[in-house]
């Protein structure tokens, strides 16, 4: 959608990119740069050790963009420290955008949240960005959306390691690589990935984050408890301490 946006923007069919176009496009780029810096920074002296720095910065970049969908490595990733192997988890539970082949919580989502706490903080109950106001329902979705898919993937992992028993962060990073559908894997210390060590149960959990990540966490949840039937009755507002 957004690549259809832009050359239609681009031939003069219309006259503005929409708001969704400008949250993915900067958010795309925030990504990749922060994910960037993080592995400069973490493996300079690691995974990267005897590259040049030239070459540091382009296997940095496109690690970072990797991440997130698309599940190609120029590095051993089981040479990667234990800080970049978590941090990398929160870019391929982010994905890619939402109308895309990437899985994920989607990159709106996670703007979205960082709209709300913002403007939580500040005090202002009017989240706006490009001069666009954003509903109160979009942000709680948001929050609900992080929400339930970190207790899916926590879980999951949980679940993998202790009936695998196998490390906990290595597991994580596969669990959160099957929920972005991103391909990643530490490896098996062979030509195989982590997750071909698991027993039948925990490749089916992998799958089962696979098809949670593609189809989308609400989608999934829809489908497992059913959709909620709106109510009718509405009750006083009550105060409660935070």
């Amino acid at each position: 959608m957004v690549i259809t946006e832009l050359y239609y923007y681009r031939k003069k069919r219309i006259l503005r990119l929409s708001t969704n176009t400008k949250i993915i496009l900067l958010m795309t780029v925030i990504l990749i740069v922060v994910g960037m810096l993080l592995l400069l920074s973490l493996e300079w002296d690691s995974a990267f050790k005897g590259l040049s720095w030239e070459h540091k910065v382009l296997a940095a970049w496109f690690a970072s963009v990797n991440y997130r969908t698309a599940g190609f490595n120029t590095v051993d990733l089981s040479t990667l420290t234990g800080s970049d192997m978590f941090f990398s988890t929160f870019f391929m539970m982010i994905g890619g955008a939402p109308g895309g082949t990437a899985g994920g919580m989607k990159v709106t989502v996670v703007a979205l949240a960082f709209i709300g706490v913002w403007y939580t903080i500040r005090g202002d109950t009017h989240a706006h960005i490009f001069r666009r106001s954003i509903s109160e329902y979009q942000i709680s979705k948001a929050y609900a959306i992080i929400f339930i898919a970190s207790i899916y993937v926590v879980a999951s992992t949980i679940l993998l390691s202790e009936l695998e028993r196998t490390p906990f962060l290595p597991t994580l990073f596969e669990a959160c690589s099957a929920f972005g559908t991103v391909g990643l894997s530490t490896g098996n210390g062979g030509v195989l990935s982590f997750s071909a060590l698991f027993s039948n149960w925990g490749k089916i959990n992998i799958i089962i984050l696979m098809f949670m990540g593609r189809i989308g966490v609400f989608a999934f949840t829809v489908i497992i408890i059913g959709k909620a039937v709106q109510s009718r009755i509405k009750y006083p507002e009550a105060k409660v301490i935070l």
